[in-house]
């Protein structure tokens, strides 16, 4: 069994000098354990069912990688850690750097989990999108491993005030952009570019820690989201 794949956006990597991968497990408690403890109106509209997410055998791989990570914890991480060790020698070998993204479909807090992770390969970027302000923050200050990058979520919770400061401090904020609907005063903000914030193409590649810092990262509905009456995902 497999625990580290790509994807379409995260192929786009590749340009910008990047092998990515990605670890897709079942997001929110569709594995029977939450996945996802911050989660909201997003878990409706999730892409884990969209493109090849629907098909049994892609959903069966994603609750047995889940299944080893709950049951037998020592082993999936033995198995993550030699996975990008070859990824990394793979990478090499394409005259590429090793970026990897552990929560595709989730939101657990590896820094946490697998601490030996980052130590164990500090020449590889390790990012993720979170919808825990906690994590954001402390991973903006410094309190994670230096290897390891954050981006916050918004979600129907995100505070004004707070996303405000975290995007003044220097945080990003991945963002679905729903043309027709008021956007949040720190969105405005980024768009017209004030009080040093930007707005970024959240959709031009995965690599999110070569965005601008204090940028709002734009994305385009997809999957579910395109009909539905919520702009979070």
């Amino acid at each position: 069994m497999n625990l580290l794949s790509t994807n379409t956006k995260l192929a786009k990597g590749q340009d910008l000098g990047y092998l990515a991968v990605g670890l897709s497990l079942l997001p929110g408690n569709k594995s029977g354990r939450e996945a996802c403890p911050n989660r909201g109106a997003c878990f409706a509209t999730c892409l884990d069912s969209s493109g090849r997410g629907s098909m049994p055998n892609v959903i069966a791989a994603r609750l047995r990688r889940h299944e080893m990570l709950n049951e037998h914890p020592d082993a999936f991480l033995a198995l993550l850690d030699l996975e990008t060790e070859k990824a990394k020698r793979k990478a090499e070998r394409k005259g590429l750097r090793l970026a990897v993204r552990l929560n595709v479909l989730s939101d657990l807090p590896w820094e946490e989990m697998a601490p030996d992770l980052f130590t164990g390969h500090p020449d590889v970027t390790f990012y993720d999108y979170t919808k825990s302000p906690d994590r954001a923050w402390d991973n903006l200050q410094g309190l994670h491993p230096s290897n390891y990058e954050l981006v916050y979520s918004a979600s129907e919770r995100t505070s004004n005030p707070w996303a405000a400061v975290y995007l003044t401090a220097g945080g990003r904020i991945a963002y679905v952009d729903r043309p027709g609907t008021p956007d949040p005063y720190w969105a405005e903000a980024a768009r017209r570019g004030e009080d040093g914030l930007s707005w970024a193409d959240g959709d031009a590649h995965d690599l999110v820690f070569l965005q601008p810092r204090g940028a709002v990262l734009a994305l385009t509905p997809k999957g579910k989201l395109k009909k539905a009456a919520t702009k979070f995902a």
